[in-house]
């Protein structure tokens, strides 16, 4: 009975692993076996297994082709241009194997991949026009995509870098940055500087954010969509604090030893003391930024808040006077006084932080309006 079952099991495995019994998973099989054809020409397992991955590599992605034009996708002729692509890559690679001529017969899909491209660019093209007549800027730069899509489609087509443009154009969200130099103008400044080299940068404002100063604002005759507005609360630097505490050490030494009536030794001991002083500075700055976002055309504030920073520098050291012996295990003197910084220096620290985060506050507010135009 075990031995009926072991021959049972043994020809289970050989079916299994029988090239009869093998089919292909991928077009990758196709290139696979070409390049093992071309290596060993006359294995006939490499060829029967080319011949038949390709088959049914062909008839799979047919019969997916077939599905996709029987369906309502949207775009789905850019998914169909896709399966022909993968047809002719498979029949270029053949065609290039010289020694799999003879064995199988590539097929070219030519036509059929430029037809689909054709349908794919101008689906793409008439998606974006439609969306262009909607005249707001959510549907213009989903145009905008659109019309790259059917740019990457098809390369030289004349009229699609004008409706790209066209779609920028009425797509773009015009802001102004303006500091309110009330206070700190010169932090403020700062500020300013750094949004206008850092926000044009971010992925979040490409391509549809441009962004200005008041002047060129002014100069342009610009309607603009949002002006953001900023400036300190305060930005102050506390007075030097200090801190100091003695500690006093004092213990009888040894020193020697003497003799009482001429014969006992005693002993004799000598109080040394030793004094351990130890001093904290510190200096605090603070500030508190304050910025709002106004939908210009609405006359409305989209957000208002706020950012606190600070900026506290501490010097701690110790040391130690008279006599060393008297001091505890591990006390020693640690440290030195160092010269409390600038106020500038810290101003700067501070402000760059606050433009930190200024920066991010902005960045999450064009994510959210970049959510909404293409939820």
């Amino acid at each position: 009975m075990r031995l009926l079952v072991a021959i049972c099991v043994g020809l289970l495995i050989f079916s299994a692993c029988s090239p009869r019994n093998w089919h292909s998973n991928s077009h990758k099989d196709v290139y696979t076996y070409a390049k093992k054809v071309s290596r060993k020409p006359s294995n006939i397992k490499f060829s029967e297994r080319l011949q038949q991955a390709y088959r049914e590599q062909k008839d799979k992605i047919l019969l997916e082709i077939e599905s996709l034009q029987a369906s309502d996708q949207p775009f789905r002729w850019e998914k169909i241009q896709d399966k022909y692509k993968i047809l002719n890559e498979m029949a270029y690679r053949l065609n290039d194997c010289v020694a799999c001529s003879g064995k199988i017969t590539p097929v070219f899909y030519e036509t059929e991949q430029s037809l689909a491209v054709r349908y794919a660019t101008d689906e793409r093209i008439e998606t974006g026009l439609g969306l262009l007549a909607y005249e707001t800027k959510p549907e213009a730069q989903r145009a905008y995509h659109n019309f790259m899509q059917a740019k990457k489609l098809s390369p030289s087509q004349a009229g699609i870098d004008t409706l790209i443009n066209e779609a920028l154009e009425q797509g773009t969200i015009r802001i102004v940055i303006e500091g309110n130099y009330k206070r700190e103008k010169d932090y403020v400044k700062d500020i300013e500087r750094d949004l206008f080299r850092r926000l044009p940068k971010y992925t979040e404002t490409k391509p549809f954010y441009l962004f200005y100063n008041p002047k060129e604002a002014v100069e342009a005759r610009l309607q603009p969509d949002y002006v953001i507005t900023f400036g300190y609360d305060y930005l102050s630097t506390g007075m030097l604090q200090s801190d100091y505490s003695d500690e006093s050490f004092s213990v009888d030494i040894k020193v020697g030893e003497k003799k009482v009536d001429s014969v006992k030794v005693v002993p004799v001991y000598e109080k040394v003391s030793a004094k351990v002083t130890r001093c904290k500075k510190s200096l605090k700055a603070e500030g508190r930024l304050w910025f709002e976002i106004r939908d210009f055309q609405r006359d409305e504030v989209s957000i208002k808040d706020s950012f606190y920073d600070d900026d506290l520098w501490v010097n701690e050291w110790a040391s130690v006077s008279g006599d060393s012996r008297a001091l505890p295990t591990g006390v020693i003197s640690s440290g030195s006084e160092l010269i409390p910084p600038s106020y500038w220096t810290q101003f700067n620290s501070i402000t760059n932080d606050l433009s930190n985060a200024l920066s991010w506050r902005i960045r999450q507010f064009l994510r959210q309006k970049n959510a909404l135009a293409f939820r």
